[in-house]
């Protein structure tokens, strides 16, 4: 294969003063490059390797530079590049941040560059968002693509800059509009948009050849990242030709010029449900990463400032999803869908709800209305972020006074604001707690309302609302709130373990706990342990906070099992089982087999997925995970393993795969589970 020869005998190179102005005999369509390229930064990136010093390569973009459809990590683009850094860098360690996200364009990237590239500090740092750009109104793809940029060249570890510019097999690409802000901002950029063609004329080959969903023809199979690799590599070839010593490293100038469209998208802020708090809400659930509602006029109001403002949602092919109206201050409506009419899996959305707007505070509106897509017969909506840009100030602290309890009347109760924070990692410099609601002819008070840490004693039995503000440097937070059930007296909760269980030695026993009881109507919290077992063994107790817990009797003898049960002001007494494991028992109805003997957590899932199973005997277990479509994504075990219990921690982080499902199938002996994994 001649990948590249067309370039190698007919490119010509010319450098001056830091610039390298490349000519490829007119390959690139307009805009052209004629104006000198600037590569003081990747100069410097270079003679740091070459010095010997650790060096980071980051990547940025869509689903492409995350790797769907390599074959193995190896394989993708943004690893063959960090290999040529590795080979022509021997002495230096160079680590790779893949911040590649799927179905992701300029737009979610330039309120993600932040977190997600520029605090690792790069060195180096290749942006490829012209595939999901595509289809875009050319001043949006510019003004988002500058936020890009310009994040990126005022960043004080000032990272050498390349833009990758791709294209599907049909042509749809946002390279024409990448150009220009590459050109305006002398930023080098390779295009494999123009180059394919002429490469895969000389190797005798078609576009179909290099892309791995033919006909679609989105995502590149493992010829078609080699294709890119070498195109960039190439590219640094020429560009380390002419590295000069580090005497004569030419100066990296931070001074940027005016916006071509926009500098509002270079200064950005993400929130999300932990670090936002609503000024209104009415019927939506704020969970721990996400904000959802599924009922008609369900609102959200949020109060922010900057210039530019928009949410991140995301929509799926799925029966319970419907619409919601955004809108900021009295401009236009706009409605975001969360049905999703392809099935391929979960797109992550963004909706600019309004920009050009004023400098200072905005109300962003979230509403869920009563149409949906008529495939659809739900309202559920969920919105992932909140974005402002502009002219902001940091985000506001988050006041966390505590959580609902119980408590009983002239009892002094401890209040805490501890655990509040800002999100921009100020110092809380500021606490003022308030007694918003009591019982009436209630007297009590806060003894000290300006701690971090107080008491207040109720005089009444009854209800009390309790707030808390917190200040940070510049901002207050609004103000949180939880209520305190005050009793005059409290009734111990009762614990009922259950019966005594007989059973076969090396079965799972779920003792059952559902019959404990609080004679106030108080929720209970479970804690089961084991206070005893047989000589051997190491039986471990599974899920002891639930009410029906399970361990392994693994060794033939007796397992006394204990439950305290807590009202949160009493624990009551101990209550115990007796639980008789003997070899070759068949007669317990209490017994699982292990068929079911296969536990999953957590799920939804972050990046750690535990499984444990347990076998009876000596049998081959294969474990793998699979794509919604049926592709296999990894297969982490496949081997003949030892009666017992075992567990198996799955990185699902390193995952090529960019949705938000798939699919776990662990097969013991002729026994297959089937599980739906659902990730953050």
């Amino acid at each position: 294969m001649k990948i590249l020869s067309h370039i190698r005998n007919n490119g010509s190179f010319m450098m001056f003063a830091g610039f390298i102005l490349i000519n490829i005999n007119n390959a690139y369509a307009a805009p052209s490059s004629d104006a000198p390229f600037d590569t003081a930064r990747i100069y410097h990136a270079m003679a740091k390797a070459r010095r010997g010093e650790a060096i980071t390569v980051g990547v940025m973009g869509g689903s492409i530079t995350a790797g769907s459809l390599a074959s193995t990590e190896e394989k993708r683009w943004a690893n063959l590049v960090t290999a040529w850094w590795r080979s022509q860098f021997p002495s230096s360690e160079v680590t790779l941040v893949n911040a590649g996200i799927g179905a992701t364009g300029s737009d979610i990237g330039t309120f993600r560059i932040q977190k997600d590239m520029l605090q690792k500090d790069p060195d180096f740092v290749v942006v490829e968002f012209s595939v999901n750009d595509s289809g875009e109104d050319s001043v949006y793809v510019r003004k988002m693509m500058e936020g890009v940029v310009r994040q990126l060249l005022a960043d004080f570890n000032m990272p050498g800059i390349m833009l990758l510019l791709l294209k599907m097999e049909d042509g749809s690409t946002a390279q024409y509009d990448h150009k220009i802000i590459g050109n305006y901002y002398q930023i080098p950029w390779v295009s494999q948009a123009d180059l394919i063609g002429p490469a895969l004329i000389e190797d005798g080959l078609v576009l179909s050849d290099v892309y791995g969903d033919t006909p679609n023809g989105i995502h590149p199979n493992d010829l078609g990242m080699q294709y890119i690799a070498d195109f960039i590599t190439e590219r640094l070839d020429s560009i380390y030709a002419h590295l000069p010593g580090d005497e004569a490293l030419p100066e990296i100038s931070m001074i940027l010029p005016d916006p071509l469209v926009t500098d509002v998208f270079a200064c950005t802020y993400t929130f999300t449900a932990s670090t936002l708090i609503p000024s209104v809400n009415k019927g939506w659930n704020a969970g721990a990463t996400q904000w959802t509602a599924n009922t008609p006029g369900a609102e959200l109001v949020f109060t922010l400032d900057g210039n530019a403002i928009a949410v991140k949602y995301d929509k799926v092919f799925s029966t319970n999803r419907g619409r919601a109206e955004v809108w900021v201050d009295d401009n236009p409506h706009k409605i975001i869908d969360a049905f999703f009419t392809e099935t391929w899996g979960t797109k992550p959305c963004f909706e600019l709800v309004a920009d050009n707007l004023p400098d200072g505070e905005h109300l962003l509106h979230i509403r869920i209305l009563e149409e949906h897509n008529p495939l659809s017969n739900g309202n559920y909506v969920p919105i992932l972020s909140v974005y402002k840009a502009g002219n902001i100030t940091s985000a506001p602290p988050i006041a966390v006074p505590g959580s609902p309890k119980k408590e009983l009347v002239n009892i002094s109760v401890i209040l805490d604001g501890s655990l509040s924070y800002d999100p921009d990692g100020d110092t809380i410099t500021t606490y003022q707690w308030m007694v918003q609601s009591a019982p009436s002819g209630s007297t009590t008070a806060i003894e000290n309302d300006s701690a971090c840490i107080t008491s207040f004693t109720p005089d009444l039995a009854g209800y009390y609302t309790i707030g808390l503000k917190v200040t940070g440097l510049l901002q207050e937070s609004v103000v949180r709130s939880f209520f305190i059930h005050v009793v005059a007296s409290n009734t111990i909760p009762v614990a009922d373990a259950g019966e005594d269980i007989i059973l076969a030695t090396g079965k799972r026993v779920k003792p059952d706990g559902s019959n404990s009881y609080d004679a106030d109507g108080d929720p209970l919290s479970y804690e089961w342990s084991i206070l005893s077992q047989p000589e051997g063994s190491s039986a471990l107790l599974y899920q002891g906070n639930t009410p029906t817990p399970y361990f392994f009797a693994n060794v033939q003898g007796e397992y006394v099992v204990i439950l305290v049960v807590n009202d949160s002001l009493a624990s009551s007494s101990a209550d115990t089982i007796k639980v008789t494991a003997i070899d070759g028992y068949t007669a317990s109805p209490r017994v699982e087999t292990d068929k079911a003997d296969v536990r999953v957590y957590p799920n939804p899932a972050d990046n750690i997925l535990t499984i444990q199973y347990h076998l009876t005997c000596t049998m081959p277990v294969q474990i793998r995970l699979f794509s919604p479509e049926g592709h296999t994504l990894s297969e982490p075990l496949n081997c003949i393993q030892k009666d017992g219990l075992h567990e198996l921690k799955l990185n699902l982080g390193s995952l090529s795969h960019t949705g938000k499902v798939m699919i776990l199938q662990v097969k013991t002996g002729n026994t297959i589970y089937n599980q739906k994994i659902v990730t953050f």
